[in-house]
């Protein structure tokens, strides 16, 4: 018995470890919650909301059958203007709640998407998100929780300036850097999704 309490007590490897995970990453965790909270969302809304829907369709629908090139730069404006927000109010004292509504608001597109093209096209339209979307949506999602979580502590380092004696500096060009990796990465996804479109636009062709 005595054993098994001096077991219990100990710390086991795999609790340590995740511990240790959550510690390091917690701000990355908690903003990827708060895309799938969006992105939940986006299906909860698209399935749920009956009057809605047809104004969602008729949009995504249009968006959808647009040609390549078009689509492609759609899709590289909205994600620019999405990291520019994130960006713009890392250097702000009250930035974080602007920030973390970002993966939200990706994560809402994102599963409006989803929705539309799963519930209007069925099969077809599961290969068309699995191929098309996907791959590219995935590499944005991550450069722009990157860059949240970067510009997460930049604001937090503008807080403390502001509101306290802490006079820690904002590494400006650093911030760039951080934005201008994140921006290649999203050119880099839309190039990807603009290059399966390409491939399998004819396999999985909707419209």
């Amino acid at each position: 018995m005595k054993r098994l309490m001096i077991y219990s007590k100990r710390k086991l490897p795999f609790v340590s470890g995740g511990k240790y995970i959550i510690k390091q990453n917690g701000v990355l965790i908690m903003l990827f919650t708060v895309f799938v909270c969006g992105l939940i969302t986006g299906i909860s809304l698209y399935f749920g909301a009956d009057r809605e829907r047809e104004l969602i369709s008729l949009f995504t629908e249009r968006l959808i059958s647009k040609d390549p090139l078009p689509y492609f730069a759609s899709e590289l404006l909205l994600n620019f203007i999405i990291l520019a927000i994130i960006m713009i109010s890392g250097v702000g004292a009250a930035g974080f709640p602007f920030i973390a509504a970002m993966p939200f608001v990706k994560g809402l597109l994102n599963g409006i998407l989803s929705a539309f093209l799963i519930g209007s096209f069925s099969t077809k339209g599961f290969g068309y998100h699995a191929l098309m979307i996907v791959p590219g949506g995935a590499l944005c999602v991550s450069a722009m929780l990157f860059l949240c979580e970067y510009c997460f502590s930049v604001s937090g380092k503008v807080f403390k300036c502001t509101f306290t004696e802490n006079r820690e500096g904002v590494n400006g060009a650093r911030l760039l850097a951080v934005y201008g990796i994140a921006l290649a990465a999203a050119i880099l996804s839309c190039a990807v999704s603009l290059l399966f479109r390409l491939i399998f636009g004819g396999i999985f062709k909707l419209f």
